[in-house]
This record gives C-alpha cells, structure tokens and sequence, in this order.
C-alpha cells in the first residue's frame, strides 16, 4: 500500500459532490518528510476539495483527517514538469540537428511544450476525476 500523507482539518462547505475541507498548517509541516509533495508547508491556510462518496455522513463544522497518497504526487510531477522538459529538450535538438536556427528550435520547442499542456487541459476532467483526496 502506497504511503499516506494525512492532515487534520475541519469541514467548511458540504455539497452533494463534494466537501470542501479547510487547514491552518502548523510549524511541524516544515519538517515533514513529505513537504516537497504537499503544498501544505506552503501556506498557512488551505482547503481541498474531496469528492463526496460519504453521503450526509460529514456536516459542516466537522473535524476530518484527510489522505493524500505520496504516489499521486509523484503522477503530478511527472505530467506538469518531467515529462514537458523531456518534451522540450527533444524538439530543441531535434530541430537544430535538422538545420534550423536557434530562434525557431526554440519557438518548437515552446510550441511543443504549450501543446502538452493543452491536452493536460482537455483531459482535466479525466485525470481530476481521480480521487486524490480521501477522509480517514
């Protein structure tokens, strides 16, 4: 089983798809083990969405823990940042190899990268439908 990142927060806002949860991060989120893949250590206030598979169990004002599996991080960081500069290193050099100039291998490679984000966005719903964030 993947590992959990869990924080403790209060219920703000319940609707029949989802429960928005809310957290005050405390001075401990700084020393974390997984503060590189949770923005938590960020801010001092955040809130998530969690998708309502609870029914009217949760009301608002309710103390929750939520869960975050360390692998969904992982998945994010390879489709919003590996995965485009891999993109962009190849049709930078691919472009020069093939003889054109450094402006235009660059303007590729740009391309290349907005592309990747553009279908990034056209599977939103797809690859947000995942359910990242759980309550324990």
């Amino acid at each position: 089983m993947a590992e959990q990142i869990v924080h403790p927060g209060i219920v703000k806002a319940v609707t029949p798809q989802t429960l928005t949860v809310g957290f005050t991060a405390s001075a401990a989120c700084g020393s974390c083990r997984a503060a590189g893949l949770c923005t938590m250590a960020e801010r001092k206030d955040k809130s998530v969405e969690v998708p309502n598979i609870y029914g009217s169990r949760y009301k608002v004002g309710d103390e929750v823990e939520v869960a975050f599996r360390s692998t969904m991080g992982l998945k994010a960081v390879w489709l919003c940042y590996a995965i485009p500069v891999v993109i962009l290193l190849g049709i930078v050099l691919g472009a020069t190899e093939m003889g054109l100039s450094e402006l235009w291998s660059g303007l590729a490679g740009i391309g290349g990268v907005a592309l990747w984000y553009f279908v990034l966005w056209l599977l939103r719903g797809k690859l947000g439908n995942r359910h990242i964030f759980t309550l324990k």
